[in-house]
């Protein structure tokens, strides 16, 4: 499923969230980016990290924000008697502009000199 307010992705970032989901036998496979913020939850008492280490984080603690409108599915797990369990979910991680989403006028705005700059530059090389 992809929406056209992302209208920077291309071919190949839909081919590598198909050869993720081949690879890997994920159920869904969505565009990620990984975000390296500080992200805080209320506990009760105030606020305390997410992560463990401030400086040092591990892998598997990073976190990634869904971006860029590019989900894969396989129809194959709707068809599942066995659905009650989650599917298994594959990403595939894109750069800034493939992420790149129009969601107001100023957004719009930026997309069209993005555009005219990338065709300048096309027409120049």
């Amino acid at each position: 499923m992809m929406m056209i307010e992302s209208p920077f992705r291309s071919s190949n970032h839909i081919d590598a969230a198909i050869d993720v989901m081949r690879v890997f036998s994920t159920d869904l496979v969505v565009a990620v980016r990984p975000d390296h913020d500080n992200f805080y939850r209320h506990d009760g008492y105030g606020l305390s990290p997410l992560r463990k280490g401030a400086l040092l984080t591990l892998e598997t603690e990073d976190l990634f924000r869904e971006c860029g409108q590019l989900r894969i599915l396989n129809v194959g797990h709707l068809l599942r008697p066995e659905r009650e369990k989650p599917p298994r979910i594959g990403h595939v991680t894109l750069d800034q502009m493939a992420a790149f989403v129009i969601n107001s006028e100023w957004d719009w705005n930026l997309a069209g000199l993005i555009a005219e700059r990338a065709i300048l530059k096309e027409t120049s090389a």
